[in-house]
C-alpha cells in the first residue's frame, strides 16, 4: 500500500495506490489514514473492485439506514406513522438503492430510465459546495464514492475547514465556537441550481427531519475542528440579519481559498474509491470546460455510501455539549432498535429469502418492530 500527500487541500488529504483490496488488514490501515486525513482516494487504475471492497469494507465503516431520521422522529413503528411527502421520499430513496448483494449503497446519477426518471439521486443538476444534511445534528460523517460509469470528464472537489478555524485567533475561534446556525431548506436552489422537482423534494423532506439548528463549529471523528458551512444557513441565533450576513461573508471569504481546496478529475470511465469527511469538510461537482453538464451527467453513475465508521458512531461531533449529547443519546438509540446501519437488516433478508412461506411469517415475528415492515417489503420487492 503506497501512500502520498494529495497536492493541494491544505494540511489534509491522501492518495493510495497499491492498496490489495482482498487483505483486511490494508482495510484497517485505510480507516487509520481517513480518520486523519479528511479525504482519501484509492486508486484502482479503471479496474472494478467494487465487490470486494463492499465486502471488506465493513470493518470499517458501514453504510447508515437511510431512514435513520424517521426512527428518531417517530419511533419503532415509524413505517406506518410517516407523512404522504415522508413515505414519497422514502420510495425514491430505495428506488436509488442496489440490490441485496450490496445493501446499504444507492445510485447518484443522471441517467434516466423508460419513465422518464432518473435512475439515482442527484440527477443532471448543478451541484456546487456543500455538505450532506446540513443542518441536521445526527449527520452521518463520512460519505463514500465509487465511480461506476462515465466518470472520465468530471471532477469532484473537496474543501476542507480545519486550516482556517486553527489559523484564526483564540478570541474569533471562542465567538465561532458559540454559535448556533439556523438553516432554511428552501435555499436548495443555492446547492443544486435548476434542481429537480424529486430530488427537491426528497432533499428538502429530509432536511426537515431533525430539527434545523445546528452549532457552526464541527468535530472530525479524528478530533480536527472545523465549521460545517452551509449555503442554507439562513443566519446565527441572537444576532440580527445584519449581523449574521455580514458574518457570513466574512467566513466565506475566509475558507474558499485555493489551498483549502483539491479538484480530482477522475482518470477512467470507472473505478477508484473516494472516501470523504462529512464533518469539517465540503465537496462539490464539476465537469470539464467545454462540454455540456446535461450531456455528460446523463451517462455517468457512481455509487455512493453514507457511512458511519465502526466502533465510532458515538463520537463527541460538537464541542456544544448540549448537541453532541442529544446526537450520542440519539444514535444509540438507533443502534439498540436496528436502524443505525443497513446491515441490521441484511442477515434477515438473506434467511428470510430461502424460508417456505410459513416459516417466512414465523421468523418475520420475531423481527423487531423498527425494520419489520422495511425488511418485508423489501423482500418483496427482492422476490418481483
Amino acid at each position: 500500500m503506497k501512500i502520498s500527500k494529495m497536492p493541494g487541500f491544505g494540511s489534509y488529504g491522501a492518495v493510495v495506490d497499491e492498496f490489495d483490496f482482498e487483505n483486511p488488514d490494508d482495510y484497517l490501515e485505510l480507516k487509520d489514514l481517513q480518520i486523519k486525513s479528511l479525504v482519501t482516494i484509492v486508486k484502482t487504475h479503471g479496474h472494478n473492485k467494487f465487490k470486494s471492497i463492499v465486502e471488506n469494507s465493513r470493518t470499517i465503516f458501514k453504510p447508515r439506514n437511510p431512514n435513520y431520521k424517521w426512527a428518531v422522529k417517530y419511533g419503532a413503528e415509524w413505517a406506518d406513522l410517516v407523512k404522504p411527502d415522508e413515505k414519497s421520499s422514502v420510495s425514491h430513496i430505495d428506488a436509488w438503492g442496489l440490490d441485496l448483494e450490496f445493501e446499504g449503497w444507492s445510485r447518484v446519477s443522471g441517467k434516466k430510465d423508460n419513465a422518464g426518471n432518473f435512475i439515482g439521486a442527484f440527477g443532471d443538476n448543478e451541484l456546487i459546495w456543500h455538505t450532506d444534511e446540513p443542518g441536521s445534528y445526527l449527520y452521518y460523517p463520512l460519505v463514500v464514492l465509487y465511480g461506476v460509469e462515465h466518470m472520465n470528464t468530471s471532477a469532484t472537489c473537496f474543501l476542507q475547514t480545519v486550516d482556517w478555524y486553527e489559523s484564526l485567533g483564540e478570541s474569533f475561534r471562542s465567538e465561532l465556537d458559540e454559535l448556533v446556525a439556523v438553516y432554511d431548506s428552501s435555499k436548495l436552489y443555492y446547492t443544486q441550481s435548476g434542481v429537480d422537482n424529486t430530488n427537491r423534494q426528497v432533499i428538502q423532506t429530509n432536511q426537515k427531519a431533525n430539527g434545523s439548528e445546528l452549532p457552526l463549529v464541527a468535530v472530525s471523528p479524528g478530533g480536527q475542528v472545523g465549521i460545517r458551512y452551509a449555503n442554507m444557513i439562513d443566519g446565527f441565533k441572537g444576532m440580527t440579519s445584519e449581523e449574521s450576513a455580514a458574518l457570513l461573508v466574512h467566513i466565506t471569504k475566509g475558507i474558499f481559498q485555493e489551498k483549502y481546496t483539491y479538484n480530482y478529475w477522475w482518470p477512467h470511465e470507472h473505478g477508484d474509491l473516494m472516501l470523504i469527511d462529512n464533518s469539517v469538510t465540503l465537496h462539490e461537482r464539476k465537469i470539464q470546460p467545454g462540454l455540456d453538464r446535461v450531456t455528460e451527467l446523463s451517462q455517468r453513475t457512481l455509487y455512493r455510501g453514507i457511512c458511519d465508521y465502526v466502533g465510532l458512531h458515538d463520537y463527541t461531533a460538537f464541542k456544544a455539549e448540549q448537541f453532541s449529547s442529544q446526537r450520542i443519546c440519539d444514535l444509540q438509540n438507533l443502534n439498540e432498535l436496528g436502524m443505525l446501519s443497513s446491515h441490521h437488516y441484511v442477515d434477515h433478508l438473506v434467511k428470510l429469502k430461502n424460508l417456505k412461506a410459513k416459516q417466512m411469517i414465523e421468523y418475520s415475528q420475531k423481527l423487531k418492530p423498527a425494520y419489520k415492515k422495511i425488511i418485508l417489503e423489501r423482500l418483496k420487492h427482492e422476490n418481483n
